[in-house]
């Protein structure tokens, strides 16, 4: 599958360079500085202070220099050049960083890692099999995330020590290079896996509440709203579950593969159906799944940006062909909009920068032009 075979990259076993220089390629905008990554950037980069953490594909975990784009230092978690990953963006709490590496290597062990982010000194690591590809999430103490073999597990912060795990059934019928983060509430954990299964979860007891079946793989984080559960499928399915129950309250079909999570913003659900290879669009949809309300298609391409980004008023997003884009939630009126060289992916920002990671290994710190909003079509 399109969006899948994209996440097993091959691992580029180079070294790590220096800032580039900038070649002018007419952007409207302000290019302050580049990066070769060596390797798909395929989680977002994260601002943290004064520093720029990259995950690139080929397993070496980066901070760099905010300003300038000068490497503080580097973790290679491929222990001496098997083919580890990094697919999911990383965690950030107090002074540590912890991301989850996988493998399409049988004879590898992923692991989840947690680093000093001051200097990126290993604390602990726990081997996970063949990994995590999504995120982390952190719950006070405690770590929670889903394994590309469909078990969600949660590890003691400070150690890495396991402490509980829940695992779907049936096994998928093929390993997945992606999986859905597991979002967290008060008193449930929704855990969505590649082999269709939708489970809430008592968060005290890891017993199950309720099961739904969403009848295709489910690889994209589900989004959580008051009273709702809305779960992208594969077969291009937006499912609508009631919250307490897992009942299906509606659903609205797509003309293409659901690719990233489902983002809300102005009333609307907001989701990449990607129709081929270099088509597909940005949907804006109607809460109760009902109809389209506006539509954004790039052209001779798709948006492939990770998800809709919410920066301010506006949705952030890049396609194929290096547009990046902004766009008003209300209408999907153009804000601004510039075009960088390359495959956009991870977007990150601080302030008035944008850090757009590309999927060739080029990190760009990059102003962009501050144009006026455009004004809304014409009814």
């Amino acid at each position: 599958m399109m969006a899948l075979a994209s996440r097993s990259l091959a691992v580029l076993a180079a070294l790590i360079v220096g800032p580039q220089a900038w070649a002018d390629v007419g952007t409207k905008g302000e290019i302050l500085w580049t990066y070769d990554a060596q390797g798909c950037l395929f989680s977002s980069p994260a601002i943290v202070g004064d520093t720029v953490f990259l995950a690139p594909c080929r397993g070496v975990l980066l901070a760099l220099d905010k300003s300038t784009g000068k490497l503080l230092w580097s973790h290679d978690a491929s222990e001496g050049g098997r083919n580890v990953q990094f697919h999911g963006d990383p965690l950030f709490t107090g002074d540590m960083v912890v991301i989850g590496s996988d493998t399409d290597d049988a004879s590898a062990t992923a692991h989840v890692l947690a680093l000093d982010r001051p200097s990126g000194r290993l604390k602990w690591k726990h081997p996970v099999g063949r990994g995590v590809s999504s995120d982390i999430v952190l719950d006070g103490d405690r770590l929670w995330m889903t394994t590309r073999e469909n078990e969600l597990i949660c590890l003691d912060l400070a150690t890495g020590q396991r402490l509980s795990e829940f695992r779907s059934t049936p096994a998928p019928a093929f390993l997945f290079s992606a999986s859905a983060t597991p979002v967290l509430t008060r008193d449930r954990i929704f855990f969505a896996a590649s082999n269709g299964m939708v489970h809430a979860l008592d968060r005290a007891s890891m017993k199950e509440i309720w099961k739904f079946d969403a009848g295709a793989p489910v690889v994209s984080t589900p989004l959580l709203r008051p009273d709702t559960v809305y779960v992208p499928a594969q077969n291009g399915r937006v499912l609508r579950l009631d919250r307490a129950t897992g009942k299906r309250m509606g659903e609205l079909s797509t003309a293409g593969l659901l690719v990233g999570p489902p983002v809300f913003a102005s009333d609307h659900l907001l989701v990449f159906s990607a129709t081929g290879e270099n088509e597909g669009e940005l949907l804006a949809i109607d809460p109760d799944l009902k109809e389209v309300r506006w539509r954004r298609r790039p052209e001779g391409t798709r948006w492939t940006s990770a998800r809709p980004y919410l920066r301010g008023d506006a949705i952030l997003v890049g396609s194929g062909t290096g547009r990046i884009a902004g766009f008003a939630p209300a209408d999907g009126s153009d804000l601004w909009s510039d075009t960088l060289p390359g495959t956009v992916r991870g977007i990150g920002w601080d302030q008035d920068v944008l850090y757009v990671g590309m999927m060739d290994g080029t990190l760009y710190a990059y102003r962009p032009p501050l144009t006026p909003a455009a004004s809304p079509p014409a009814p």
